[in-house]
């Protein structure tokens, strides 16, 4: 999948979706989509009677606002109160317990770190815990990298205020010999 650089940082929305049939994709359509030709689109598909093809219209209605939001440090007493509370909200529905100053503390931590070792290091499943990820960015105290993540500017500053909690670092690595 082709992603423009102009779309990085901005909101998406979705506008229409039609099933296709690839043999009508037009040089025009081809281009807009990133591609020279409609025979590379057609590639790029993997069209056989098992892959249905579908156009689908996307027009960006803004920026994304966490983007701002992560790099808003300037937290009041009352936004780091509303901070600690939501986060102790979604600690208290989730059903593998308290899981969100450790994520936090891990990616604090060890940021750029791809998603599997930082799972690893907390006992967690790699899905649900990029999904936690994902539950703190709405948040704006953690970024999305090319690898891995990294803790805000907010979250920083929000770590800095409330403490950050105590995280054991990875276990220790033995030698061929045993010896740690």
């Amino acid at each position: 999948m082709r992603c423009s650089p102009a779309i990085s940082g901005h909101v998406i929305e979705v506008t229409s979706l039609e099933a296709i049939d690839p043999a009508g994709i037009t040089t025009t359509e081809a281009r807009r989509a990133g591609y020279d030709t409609p025979e590379d689109v057609r590639t790029a598909l993997c069209v056989n009677v098992h892959n249905p093809t579908y156009r689908i219209g996307l027009r960006c209605i803004g920026e994304d606002p966490r983007i701002a939001l992560r790099a808003d440090d300037d937290l009041s007493d009352d936004d780091v109160a509303a901070i600690r509370s939501r986060l102790d909200r979604m600690d208290a529905r989730s059903k593998h317990g308290t899981w969100t100053r450790a994520v936090l503390a891990v990616i604090a931590r060890r940021p750029r770190v791809v998603s599997t070792a930082l799972a690893a290091e907390l006992g967690r499943d790699r899905a649900a815990f990029k999904a936690d990820v994902t539950r703190l960015k709405s948040l704006g105290l953690t970024e999305s990298l090319e690898v891995g993540y990294a803790v805000s500017p907010r979250g920083a500053e929000f770590l800095r205020r409330v403490g950050a909690p105590e995280q054991p670092g990875p276990p220790p690595t033995r030698d061929p010999n045993g010896r740690q």
